[in-house]
């Protein structure tokens, strides 16, 4: 399906580089498509479903990050002092603020793939 696309996207080097252009240029109209969107969405009703699925599944994301972001900090960057007696770190030393920058790190890393994996859907192209 080739024929289709931009002339910036006919003319990328390879698959995986098509792949990528044709990722931003959906990523841009997702963002685009929040601010207008009575201009477009009243007579496009396949585009409609396609963008609110999108938008869900970015809420969903947002929803498992969260429970990410605190299932990580828990799991890991607290010290499990009944059971063992010393740790490779000890997590009472290090800032608080720094084990949630980490914890958060991960989290938006896992929905940023899943986002990224979930726009692009190489048969319809």
């Amino acid at each position: 399906m080739q024929k289709f696309d931009p002339e910036d996207i006919k003319n990328a080097p390879g698959d995986a580089e098509r792949e990528v252009r044709r990722k931003s240029l959906i990523k841009n109209f997702l963002w685009w498509s929040r601010t207008e969107k009575d201009r477009w969405n009243k007579e496009n009703n396949e585009e409609r479903i396609v963008v609110k699925r999108q938008y869900a599944y970015g809420r969903l994301l947002g929803c498992f990050g969260l429970f990410t972001n605190f299932a990580i900090y828990n799991c890991f960057l607290t010290g499990i002092y009944n059971f063992r007696t010393s740790e490779l770190l000890d997590m009472r030393r290090v800032p608080f603020l720094a084990k949630f920058v980490l914890s958060s790190a991960a989290a938006w890393l896992l929905c940023a793939r899943l986002w990224d994996n979930n726009i692009y859907e190489a048969e319809l192209y």
